[in-house]
């Protein structure tokens, strides 16, 4: 793998020799300090500091002149103006000494050769015998080094456009999206369009808020198959990006002229609200249709079995379809195997879900309230409703799914969000925080960090 290396050297005075000292971190792929493109959004947060976006770095160092050493310690304080804490010693005082970060921000470093004498090299001069018993370097000792730390990427919900679409030239696309990071520049969002058998992605206007929306009007003469993409930034260039489905724009039409098919036909640019969080086939990709009530005992068993096994297989392929984003395909085979077998639920909660991820929140709602009554108590279910409810603005009846949700499950902290979302669009702030402190009791770290922001939002 190819490498790229970030060193910094620096010297100390001690005793009349030189202690050469680097700092450097190996970039990858996963860990990069101030390369192009990233730099002028990471110096918003650290100014003329590397920003390092791994948790582990090295901390390399040279003696050129032998001395009578007794230790090599390395040293880090928080911010530029934190205490000094011992990290770790090197006793055998051989370069490097790996420094492991336990969180993200700026971090001072400091590395201090100890001869026998007790003499640390941060002191010189008429300083030497001031500093010789002092165990801790003093905080306005000068750093060898300051690092921006920050390995966490953002997270980036891409609500509209989804699913696949069949639009004229000059129609419109509403796109909408929501990012969390506790380290983002005022305008971190891009949107971008390419057009199939193009490599080259086009920006859509300028950057844009870490949450929004706005309809895309396609250029007169843009036509065929194009694909949308939106991409969240950081402060230190980490990115999350999420693409569209497939938009197939066709010409406008004229009375000469027959449209080719280029794709199935999907109702006009569907708004999309919500992620399923919990949506894990084969167990929440939803379901739809009414369904009609079959009197049992006309069926001999035979064919009853016959019919099960044919509905199973039908829900299998509504599974694949819907993992590979076939909405319309997807659509078809739940409604089969509905209709072999109405009492199966997991087909309709797939269906359900489907409908909420292609926009069609009306037929979600009616097949998650079928579940429903099927089983009061199912929480993927309970969950989708709730979303569903959410991108119908009924925000008091989705705090009603939601409550009943969180008594089964306290540490659905996904659930907490919407809550506090919910909570939030009919102005009951007190329950907003309360939901968003119990969000940030998570042990997933992005998720504390979302939670601790939005609480700073609350107290504006």
């Amino acid at each position: 793998m190819h490498m790229n290396r970030k060193t910094a050297h620096f010297s100390v005075l001690m005793g009349g020799v030189i202690l050469i000292l680097s700092l450097s971190a190996q970039l990858d792929a996963q860990e990069i300090s101030r390369m192009s493109g990233i730099s002028a959004a990471a110096e918003r947060i650290a100014p003329n500091y590397p920003v390092i976006r791994s948790k582990k770095m090295k901390i390399n160092y040279q003696i050129d002149h032998s001395m009578e050493l007794s230790r090599v310690e390395l040293w880090y304080a928080h911010g530029l103006d934190g205490s000094w804490q011992l990290y770790d010693y090197d006793l055998d005082m051989k370069s490097p000494i790996v420094y492991t970060a336990q969180n993200e921000g700026l971090y001072r470093f400091l590395v201090v050769a100890v001869d026998q004498w007790g003499r640390r090299s941060y002191a010189s001069g008429n300083q030497a015998q001031a500093y010789s018993t002092s165990l801790i370097p003093p905080v306005d000792t000068q750093s060898h080094q300051i690092v921006f730390i920050d390995y966490t990427p953002p997270k980036l919900y891409l609500y509209n456009p989804r699913a696949e679409l069949v639009l004229q030239q000059g129609d419109s696309v509403k796109v909408r999206w929501r990012g969390f990071d506790a380290n983002l520049p005022e305008r971190p969002v891009k949107v971008y369009f390419r057009k199939d058998g193009i490599k080259q992605w086009i920006q859509i206007g300028e950057s844009l808020p870490v949450q929004g929306d706005f309809n895309w009007t396609f250029p007169s003469r843009l036509s065929g198959s194009i694909q949308l993409k939106v991409a969240l930034q950081d402060s230190a260039g980490n990115l999350d990006v999420q693409y569209s489905g497939r938009i197939f724009i066709q010409p406008t039409k004229t009375t000469s002229e027959v449209i080719p098919s280029v794709a199935p036909k999907v109702e006009k640019p569907v708004q999309l609200d919500h992620e399923i969080f919990k949506s894990q086939l084969p167990d929440t990709t939803p379901t739809i249709l009414q369904v009609p009530k079959v009197k049992k005992e006309v069926i001999p068993e035979f064919v009853s079995l016959e019919k099960v096994k044919q509905a199973k297989d039908a829900f299998r392929r509504g599974c694949l379809h819907s993992q590979r984003e076939e909405w319309l395909l997807a659509i078809k085979a739940y409604h089969e195997s509905i209709s072999l077998d109405p009492e199966a639920v997991e087909p309709r909660v797939n269906l359900a879900n489907v409908y909420f991820r292609t926009g069609k929140f009306e037929k979600a709602l009616e097949h998650f309230e079928v579940v429903l009554q099927k089983q009061p108590k199912r929480t993927n279910a309970l969950f989708g409703l709730a979303q569903t409810q959410m991108a119908l603005n009924q925000h008091e009846k989705a705090l009603a799914s939601l409550d009943k949700l969180l008594k089964q499950d306290r540490k659905d902290w996904q659930a907490w969000q919407m809550q506090a979302e919910a909570a939030k669009q009919i102005g009951d702030l007190a329950l907003a925080k309360s939901s968003w402190e119990t969000v940030a009791n998570s042990n997933y770290l992005p998720v504390r960090r979302m939670a601790q922001k939005q609480l700073e939002l609350l107290g504006q």
